[in-house]
């Protein structure tokens, strides 16, 4: 019911604004009358005005002060009207130098007068003589005629000077203005301005005229030149570009219906009670439509969570005070495998994630309010009863009657997509594309020995990627090139569907160029030893790039797969193509050649505790596989105790937790001192005192610290295939705080102590 009632009162609230408006207008003088010579002007907003404004030369002084005689003798009310018809005559005669006879001037006046047509005033017919220029305008709300004709005389005074050569005056500073009565007086002023050429017998008749309205010479029409007062701009809607009354209103009601929207995410059935925070909770906490058991109920005009006022309306505020003032944007409707709004343009684009969101189905929630409040503003957008669904680009099984049908939907949808982008993006920047969802979905503890697919590609275990293949996919069929994926972090770590998901902790930039003609055919071999010699040097600069370690594994898909897309084709012995599948299984499986290899910088007891860790992480464990292991890896358990690293007793052994490391730890004593050790002391340090007691404990540390970050990205991997979440959470946070931790070091470390008097202070 309320939902229904604020949505109605959305019609009501235009209404009032334009009735507010009309009524502020009304009240404010509306003409006005000002000189800055000895010719008045009338600045009568927006009503059409005929416009006579003349070279500087064009009327010899001579002749003037003889007409100044001559018009004396005149009764008085008969002398503007003499004049003015004399002046008419001798413009037409053609006196002075006649700049706009040269038709390079004649056309740089033209485009000057057509620049702003349609946004600081509605041209309706112009002519360009010899040495005076007639115009029939209107001003557009806010813009005076006075500025106008400044900015018409100004430029092209400059530009005609420039190009003649020459200094000094060219237009006549004063101009002739005259307001348009009615329809009538209107259609006389086209006719008029069309036929001075002929009146002067410079052309046969008015089409003939180049530099005119009039000219049939193939100009497009220009709109509202018909004979009768043009369309106001209070009458122009929004969806029309109008800046009046009437698209204020509708303005004022689109930001209204905003909060419509948020009233609806807070005030159905769905909405819950937060007992932590004591408030009503929206309904859309991730992009799905919850099950919910019981619900809270807001009141619209309270104090509390979920009102109008503070809930709906501030954060729609917000935004708008947000806004930079003159700048637009511009929303258009297309398919996205017909579309040609991409030509030549910069693009940068964020696709839908294969099944992951049913946009359309989501949107009905708030489409049919905003039908309900906004049809009569918008008619095309809200044109059917719902949202459209048939040709939405997701892999919906129930609209296409089976897993395989949507995911072939999808990728001839997708291929199509990215196919108009790379033939119509402009050829001198990369086309970005966003993806904010993991490769993969683990679906399985990780084996412990490696799964094998089609053609002998090892494939991490228990994994499915089918969304990220399949757009991979789609998107090399195309014809793009992929030349790196980038970590932007524009995900918000707080919401709900990234807590305990595999959503990514930022969203993933595809940097796409298309791919060269002549690209090279590539064995499955030479693929390999491609991304062998090419991955370590690239995640080496992704991890001195700070990138998160929750990011790494797909950050480093970028590097890989520029090198699968390089070639035309990548095909293995038997003949047959590497699937993308098969390339990101085998670019995963160097990335972890990769982090284990760097292990080989690690010291010896460090070595032996990643090992263990994979196995057991802090649980216990046999001290006879222990024993064993520390042969293998040069060190002993005894000193694994002794450094710290590992507790032994009752037959078995279990490494320290960060928590129970003493908080007294100086690096410089420690006879023993590991790579492990550091960081996990890092990691204490950082959950106790922060940023800043972590930067203590690296400038203690020196250069040993760097290690502890490169320690912490391996770890990191090891926990998230085990699935530990609140051991990877630690490494993850203490790459992710490095870049602030290192900058609070250097700071402690370049601080100097208070310089020291010459003598000390002592007590007499």
């Amino acid at each position: 019911m309320a939902l229904t009632t604020f949505s109605d009162l959305v019609a009501e609230a235009m209404e009032k604004c334009r009735e507010d408006y009309l009524g502020a207008r009304a009240s404010r003088p509306r003409t006005i009358w000002h000189s800055r010579g000895r010719l008045p002007h009338f600045e009568a907003g927006e009503v059409p005005q005929h416009i006579t404004f003349r070279l500087h030369d064009s009327l010899p002084r001579e002749l003037l002060a003889r007409w100044q005689d001559e018009l004396a003798r005149l009764p008085e009310d008969e002398q503007a009207l003499e004049r003015r018809k004399r002046i008419e005559a001798a413009l037409d005669a053609g006196h002075g130098a006649c700049w706009l006879r040269d038709p390079h001037i004649a056309e740089l006046v033209e485009q000057s007068l057509l620049h702003f047509d349609g946004e600081r005033y509605a041209l309706h017919a112009w002519c360009v003589m010899p040495n005076h220029v007639h115009v029939l305008v209107t001003p557009l709300h806010g813009n005076s005629l006075s500025s106008i004709l400044h900015g018409w005389k100004s430029f092209t005074a400059k530009e005609a000077n420039r190009r003649l050569g020459r200094e000094g005056p060219f237009w006549m500073e004063e101009y002739f203005d005259r307001a348009i009565r009615d329809e009538n007086h209107f259609r006389r002023v086209v006719e008029y301005i069309g036929n001075n050429p002929v009146k002067a017998g410079l052309c046969p008749e008015p089409s003939a005229w180049r530099w005119s309205s009039a000219w049939e010479g193939g100009r497009p029409a220009r709109h509202d030149s018909r004979a009768g007062r043009p369309r106001s701009q209070d009458a122009i809607p929004l969806r029309d570009g109008g800046t009046g009354v009437t698209a204020y209103a509708e303005a004022v009601g689109v930001y209204l219906a905003c909060g419509i929207s948020r009233a609806a995410d807070y005030w159905s059935s769905n909405a819950t009670w937060e007992p932590g925070g004591g408030f009503v909770a929206h309904a859309f906490t991730r992009q799905a439509i919850p099950m919910v058991w019981d619900f809270a109920e807001s009141n619209p005009f309270s104090n509390n969570g979920g009102n109008w006022s503070s809930t709906c309306m501030e954060w729609v505020e917000r935004v708008v005070q947000s806004f930079v003032p003159g700048n637009g944007g511009h929303a258009l409707l297309a398919d996205a495998q017909t579309q040609a709004v991409s030509t030549e343009k910069v693009v940068s684009t964020d696709p839908p994630y294969y099944d992951n969101i049913g946009y359309a189905d989501l949107s009905d929630f708030f489409y049919v309010w905003l039908r309900r409040s906004l049809r009569p503003v918008f008619p095309d957008l809200f044109a059917t009863l719902s949202t459209p669904k048939a040709e939405e680009l997701v892999a919906t099984p129930y609209r296409h009657g089976s897993k395989e049908k949507a995911e072939q939907f999808f990728l001839d949808g997708m291929t199509q997509a990215m196919h108009r982008l790379a033939a119509q993006a402009h050829p001198a920047f990369p086309v970005t594309i966003y993806y904010a969802f993991k490769q993969a979905e683990t679906l399985g503890a990780r084996a412990s020995r490696p799964r094998f697919v089609e053609g002998g590609t090892p494939a991490l275990p228990g994994v499915a990627s089918t969304g990220w293949e399949t757009f991979l996919d789609a998107v090399i069929r195309a014809g793009f090139a992929i030349s790196g994926t980038w970590p932007m972090r524009t995900e918000r770590g707080a919401r709900s569907i990234g807590i305990g998901t595999n959503a990514l902790a930022s969203s993933i930039v595809l940097v796409c160029r298309p791919r060269p003609a002549d690209a090279p055919t590539a064995t499955r071999r030479e693929f390999v030893q491609a991304l062998k010699t090419e991955l370590p040097p690239a995640l080496a600069e992704l991890q001195k790039a700070n990138i998160a370690p929750v990011d790494l594994a797909q950050a480093a898909i970028g590097p890989g797969m520029a090198v699968y897309t390089r070639y035309a084709q990548v095909l293995k012995a038997e003949g047959r193509p590497v699937t993308v599948r098969e390339a990101l299984a085998l670019i995963n499986a160097t990335l972890d050649e990769v982090l284990a290899e760097q292990e080989g910088d690690f010291d010896a007891d460090t070595r032996w505790a990643i090992a263990w860790f994979e196995q057991y992480g802090f649980e216990k464990g046999e001290y006879g596989e222990a024993e064993t292991l520390s042969k293998a890896k040069n060190t002993s358990v005894e000193g694994l105790v002794e450094a710290g690293v590992l507790e032994s007793g009752r037959g078995k052994v279990r490494l320290v937790q960060p928590g129970e490391l003493p908080a007294d730890w100086d690096p410089a004593t420690d006879p023993r001192l590991t790579d492990w050790e550091v960081v996990h002391h890092l990691i204490r340090a950082l959950e106790a005192g922060g940023e800043s007691g972590a930067a203590t404990l690296v400038a203690k540390l020196g250069a040993k610290a760097e290690t502890a970050r490169e320690l912490a990205y391996r770890l990191f991997t090891v926990c998230e295939r085990r699935k530990r979440a609140a051991e990877a959470f630690a490494y993850n946070a203490l790459v992710q705080s490095w870049p602030e931790i290192v900058r609070l070091a250097a700071e402690s470390r370049t601080t100097r102590p208070a310089q020291e008097t010459l003598f000390e202070h002592t007590e007499a």
